[in-house]
């Protein structure tokens, strides 16, 4: 699934499906938690918001760990941005 959002005023699109490549979490990973550092929240912080360890989140953040769908909306959505799509 690509979930799309906007930060900034800028369309963004990740793919978050846990069939894709090592390469594609990694970048899912980098764009997410660019738009945590620019929304000024840590990685203790979110990892608490999300109910996940800080640990499992550095994984996710670095394409270690497989994306689900309802992780990664929550996560967009605990940073107030707006999800502009879904796409199966």
């Amino acid at each position: 699934m690509k979930l799309d959002f906007f930060n900034g005023g800028t369309l963004l699109t990740v793919n978050v499906d846990e069939r894709v490549d090592k390469d594609e979490h990694e970048k899912t990973g980098s764009i997410l938690r660019g738009v945590r550092n620019r929304n000024a929240v840590n990685a203790s912080r979110m990892a608490k918001m999300l109910g996940v360890s800080a640990q499992y989140l550095s994984d996710l953040e670095l394409g270690r760990r497989n994306w689900n769908n309802e992780l990664a909306e929550e996560y967009v959505r605990l940073l107030g941005v707006k999800i502009a799509n879904r796409k199966k």
